[in-house]
């Protein structure tokens, strides 16, 4: 009798772990057919990095390796404009994609939620890249990839924070760039400037007023790799997104994420 039971348990046991299996299996394909584009969309960015990485970045020259790259100090290569440029990467890109998985027909929410995933998960294919090359896998990048996709998952959820507060990049090739000595933009920190902007645009009280035409600036740069000039700079600007906006709407969004190397008075 307690074979005969022990038997019956057993098969249940294999008909239950079977049941689950065909539920998780038919989960997972309704999974990739409902985000089937959104998917794509990262097999194609993971090519894309993968083959800039193997022509550019010198991935598959070393066994792979971790780099301790340190944060914001003098030691530090770039003097933590290569943080600065893991962050705003992520924060573009995750408002980029969340805006093309709005077009496919996703949910606002689910949108900004799987633009910010894809963006920390492209980049994570970099950082691994990196790790096969002379740069070597950072966690500090980790970091700054992880604060940068949260940024923009937050600008696209609040829009009182988003129309309150932009996040630029402002950049006029370097030296090195414009000579063509070295042609990788994305790396050319000593041309780049990151920045905060406060737009008095969203505060009560100053929308009628020239005052909703400026913004306060806080922002930080680092110029040369051995001999570093790290600054640190609050300003006052014109807000052109604002005064764009009737003449052009793209103009307009594009000057929320880009600074004009000009239109500004700042204080270092």
């Amino acid at each position: 009798m307690r074979r005969v039971v022990s038997e019956w348990t057993h098969a249940g046991t294999w008909k239950r772990a079977v049941v689950a299996l065909l539920f998780v299996t038919t989960l997972h394909a309704n999974w990739f057919e409902e985000n089937r584009r959104i998917v794509s969309d990262n097999l194609t960015g993971t090519a894309l990095i993968l083959s800039w990485g193997y022509f550019t970045w010198d991935y598959g020259t070393r066994s792979p390796h971790i780099a301790h790259e340190g944060w914001f100090g003098k030691k530090t290569k770039h003097g933590g404009m290569d943080k600065l440029g893991h962050l705003y990467t992520n924060y573009l890109l995750s408002q980029m994609l969340a805006t093309r998985f709005r077009h496919y027909g996703y949910s606002e929410k689910y949108a900004a939620v799987s633009g910010a995933l894809s963006s920390f998960f492209l980049n994570a294919v970099m950082e691994v890249g990196d790790s096969f090359g002379d740069y070597g896998f950072s966690y500090e990048d980790i970091v700054f990839n992880a604060i940068g996709a949260s940024l923009g998952y937050l600008m696209l959820t609040d829009r009182k924070l988003a129309d309150l507060i932009d996040i630029r990049i402002e950049y006029f090739p370097s030296r090195k760039v414009r000579s063509g000595e070295d042609i990788d933009v994305f790396t050319d920190y000593d041309g780049m400037k990151y920045l905060t902007a406060f737009k008095f645009s969203a505060i009560e009280g100053a929308q009628r007023s020239f005052l909703s035409c400026l913004e306060l600036q806080a922002g930080y740069y680092s110029v040369g790799s051995v001999r570093q000039r790290r600054t640190l700079f609050v300003g006052l600007g014109v807000n052109f997104s604002k005064l764009l906006k009737p003449v052009s709407g793209r103009i307009a969004h594009v000057l929320k994420f880009y600074q004009p190397p000009f239109g500004y008075l700042r204080t270092k």
